[in-house]
């Protein structure tokens, strides 16, 4: 895969000078991980609870030679990851300019970006300039659901899925298969089969839904990949599957039915969701038995 090289760990670039375009950072600045940033940072910023933001290099700079950020249009620099981190910075310094924000409140190092209005990131090159082996390299490394704010999706992983399926020869199934274990390695053969199955089994209004969901609340949305890729509900194409396998609207109204539980602030397990949506078919199933 082509992981990044990390040219320097501490470069101090002001905030205005870092792009929060459509085209900068691997996904787009999500809702929910800002508010908890914006919450979380006046006390705790700058201890360990995130790495900084990571700049885009055009090429690793020789010698004393400056560095020449990718930019967008405007001459913005490019990021690679950290896009909620800089929304919430900036939110946080127009509080603290509009005397909203206590110093006293604040973390040293939260200090030191706000009477600078500069952050200290990591500049990062890629050995590519192809926007969709960046995009697998973080998704990959935001994986693990344990992240504290707000791992890859699976609406996330879902859209990169459909972005290789276009770039591989023929755009066959097993082509996208091969091009993900080449970067993830055999080791996530399993895991990479579910994502291609979700991408061909789960209906874009549910995964718009998980989008919106997870970019609102963050961590808290609650929507785990195993709920939906580890269910025979929503997965599978074999005949035996595709008879039980929830259609069209359907999958969104189990996911309604989800979502309405989390937001009563009970847990769901894998096997509660499995059991809901069962009830839900068997439900659904007779109902349609009945009008026929």
């Amino acid at each position: 895969m082509a992981a990044p090289t990390v040219v320097n760990h501490g470069y101090r670039i002001p905030l205005g000078d870092i792009s929060l375009s459509e085209s900068s950072g691997w996904r787009p600045a999500q809702a929910g991980v800002v508010r908890t940033f914006e919450i979380d940072f006046p006390m705790l910023y700058g201890r360990g609870i995130q790495r900084a933001p990571r700049v885009l290099l055009k090429e690793i700079p020789q010698g004393d030679a400056a560095c020449k950020f990718q930019e967008d249009a405007e001459g913005k620099a490019l990021l690679d990851d950290g896009k909620s981190t800089i929304g919430a910075l900036l939110a946080l310094l127009g509080k603290w300019k509009a005397n909203e924000l206590p110093e006293e409140s604040c973390s040293p190092d939260l200090l030191e970006v706000l009477r600078t209005s500069t952050i200290a990131v990591q500049l990062v090159w890629y050995p590519t300039d192809d926007s969709l082996e960046r995009q697998a390299h973080n998704a990959l490394a935001h994986e693990d659901e344990s992240n504290k704010y707000l791992p890859t999706t699976l609406s996330q992983k879902i859209g990169l899925v459909w972005q290789v399926k276009q770039t591989v020869q023929g755009g066959e199934w097993s082509n996208v298969q091969a091009w993900f274990e080449t970067r993830y390695g055999q080791g996530k053969s399993t895991s990479i089969k579910r994502m291609i199955m979700g991408a061909r089994c789960l209906t874009p209004s549910l995964l718009e839904f998980v989008a919106e969901r997870s970019s609102r609340l963050g961590h808290a949305h609650g929507m785990l990949d195993n709920h939906f890729l580890q269910n025979d509900f929503f997965m599978g194409l074999d005949a035996r599957k595709a008879n039980q396998r929830l259609e069209g609207e359907e999958q969104l109204q189990a996911a309604h039915v989800m979502a309405a539980t989390l937001d009563d602030e009970r847990p769901v397990t894998a096997q509660y969701f499995k059991d809901k949506v069962r009830s839900f078919f068997i439900s659904s199933f007779l109902h349609s038995s009945i009008l026929y």
